[in-house]
């Protein structure tokens, strides 16, 4: 079974699917062990490790690169976020047939005009390409890819940028229109009044996906209730290691010892496991792997 199919499978239950951001393998290991359903391939958390704003820096290299890393450290499907396709619609088919072959399970891509400003930076200047645009990205990744089960998400940035409930159900019908495997609607206030309307309003039958980042206290299942199969916890993890180490790191600081902060940090036999030494150890002792000289088995 392919990692699309996979994410499929998950998406046809009846309770929501969760998958957690990640930035590169360790994380998307701890999100797998923790239990989520899948991993979010975050442009947030990818920008952030390499201590670069989420405006579009960060190159289509660069994020497939996280994107494959991950995805070889798991054994769960992988959702990346790719921004606007990297691009214009001949862009965004070698997006798809890159991030396809990585083995990823699915892209979601953005109504955001390039290069895409984050959602969460409220002060900067944005904008959104036409509907009629957009759609015709969504259309050409549909037919660029290469086997059936991918999936590609179409995310509407209507109501970040204050263009209302009636222009994201236009938008996310004229997306589902093109072929469209889920719709993410996003939003960036407090409580989740605007995606309630939207779930009333919405007649489509093509699954909806959230990100309760800033509405954090509504849950997956409230959310799945009222119709989102997918929800993302995109950047917690991230954020949840950025506190930790900087406690520690100004603990060290003002101690001048690693053992002031020896209850805060894991084991080293922790870390080993996680990297998987012992199968290091085991191949290192194996009599077989030893036995021959290297010009003997050139």
């Amino acid at each position: 079974m392919t990692n699309s199919s996979r994410l499929k499978q998950l998406l046809s239950r009846d309770k929501p699917t969760l998958i957690s951001g990640a930035y590169d393998g360790l994380t998307a290991h701890l999100a797998e062990l923790a239990g989520f359903d899948g991993i979010w391939a975050s442009g947030f958390c990818v920008s952030t490790s390499k201590r670069l704003p989420d405006v579009g820096l960060v190159t289509f290299s660069e994020q497939l690169e996280r994107a494959r890393e991950m995805n070889s450290s798991i054994s769960i499907p992988v959702v990346a976020d790719v921004d606007d396709g990297f691009g214009d619609a001949v862009n965004v088919t070698r997006t798809v047939l890159e991030y396809e072959a990585a083995g990823i399970a699915a892209l979601c891509m953005e109504d955001s005009r390039h290069p895409k400003r984050c959602s969460l930076y409220s002060s900067l200047d944005r904008g959104l390409v036409s509907e009629k645009e957009f759609a015709h990205k969504i259309r050409v990744a549909k037919e660029t890819q290469r086997t059936e089960d991918f999936q590609i998400i179409a995310r509407t940035e209507a109501l970040i940028d204050g263009r209302g409930i009636g222009e994201a159900l236009d938008r996310t019908s004229a997306y589902a229109e093109a072929g469209a495997d889920l719709l993410l609607v996003h939003w960036a206030g407090e409580d989740a009044e605007p995606l309630e309307e939207f779930s009333a309003r919405y007649q489509g039958t093509t699954p909806l996906a959230a990100v309760p980042t800033t509405y954090s206290q509504v849950t997956a299942s409230r959310l799945h209730e009222l119709g989102f199969k997918l929800v993302i916890f995109a950047n917690q993890g991230l954020r949840a290691g950025v506190q930790s180490m900087k406690q520690v790191f100004k603990r060290m600081v003002e101690t001048g010892s690693a053992g002031s902060v020896e209850d805060r940090i894991c084991t080293l036999s922790e870390i080993a496991s996680l990297v998987n030494l012992d199968d290091v150890i085991r191949l290192e002792s194996d009599p077989d792997a030893r036995d021959g000289k290297p010009e003997e088995l050139a």
